[in-house]
C-alpha cells in the first residue's frame, strides 16, 4: 500500500487554508461594498484576458494583503478577475495579521518569522501546479508609483498620522485614507487596471519561457545520451 507522508500534504493544505476572495469579503465587512464595486469595474484588456484564458499550466496565486490598505482595495479585485479568467488559475488570500507560518511551507525567499513589517503589501505569490514557489509581484504596477509618490508629496502628514493615537489625529488620518482610496480607484479605472493585468501577464509569460527552456535543456540531455 502506498504511504503518503504528512509533508506531501503540507503545501496543498497551506494553500487551501487561505481565504477565497468571497471569504475575504466577510473578513473585511467595512470595505466589502467597495471591493465589490471595484470588482465590477475591472475589465481586463482583451489580449491579456485571452492570454489568461489559454494559459496552459495550473497556477496557484496567494495574495498577502493588509485588509484596510488602499493598495489592497485597488489591486486585489484585479487579481481576482485574473484568477477568474482561467479554469487553471486559483487565488487565495492571506491577511497580514493572520498566522503566517503556513506560508513558510510555500515561499522559499521570504522570512515571515517576524511578520510583514519589511514587506510592501499587497504581495502576489505565484505557485506552480505542485504548489512550488515560482515568483512574486507587488505591491502595485510600476506605473502606479508616480501617482502614489505625487499624492504623498501633497499630503506629507499621511504617514505621520498613521502612528498617532489621539482621536483628532486618527480622525484626520481616516479622512486622508478615504481620500487616497477614492483617488486610487480613479487612477486604476483610468489606466492602471490595464497596467496591472499586463504586468501579471508578463510575469506569467516569463515563467513559461523559463519552463520551456528547462524542457529544451532536458530534451537535449536525453538526446545526447542516445
Amino acid at each position: 500500500m502506498k504511504t503518503i507522508s504528512v509533508a506531501s500534504d503540507a503545501k496543498p493544505l497551506a494553500f487551501t487554508s487561505a481565504l477565497t476572495f468571497a471569504e475575504f469579503l466577510t473578513v473585511s465587512p467595512i470595505y466589502r461594498q467597495l471591493l465589490r464595486q471595484r470588482a465590477a469595474e475591472v475589465r481586463l484588456p482583451a489580449q491579456d484576458q485571452d492570454y489568461f484564458v489559454h494559459y496552459p499550466d495550473m497556477t496557484y496565486f496567494i495574495a498577502l494583503v493588509t485588509p484596510d490598505d488602499p493598495d489592497t482595495m485597488a489591486v486585489l479585485p484585479i487579481l481576482a478577475a485574473i484568477a477568474d479568467a482561467s479554469p487553471r488559475f486559483e487565488l487565495r488570500i492571506v491577511c497580514d495579521e493572520s498566522d503566517l507560518t503556513l506560508l513558510d511551507v510555500l515561499v522559499d525567499d521570504l522570512d515571515l518569522t517576524n511578520g510583514v513589517d519589511e514587506l510592501d503589501l499587497p504581495l502576489l505569490i505565484v505557485l506552480d501546479e505542485e504548489w512550488n514557489y515560482q515568483a512574486r509581484w507587488g505591491p502595485r504596477p510600476a506605473s502606479a508609483d508616480a501617482y502614489v509618490e505625487a499624492w504623498m508629496e501633497r499630503h506629507p502628514e499621511y504617514e505621520r498620522l498613521a502612528d498617532e493615537e489621539s482621536d483628532e489625529d486618527q480622525a484626520t488620518f481616516a479622512a486622508l485614507l478615504e481620500k487616497l482610496t477614492y483617488e486610487m480607484r480613479v487612477w486604476y479605472n483610468t489606466s492602471l487596471n490595464d497596467d496591472c493585468a499586463h504586468e501579471i501577464r508578463t510575469l506569467l509569460a516569463r515563467l513559461q519561457e523559463y519552463a520551456g527552456g528547462q524542457e529544451d535543456e532536458g530534451a537535449n540531455r536525453r538526446q545526447a545520451k542516445r
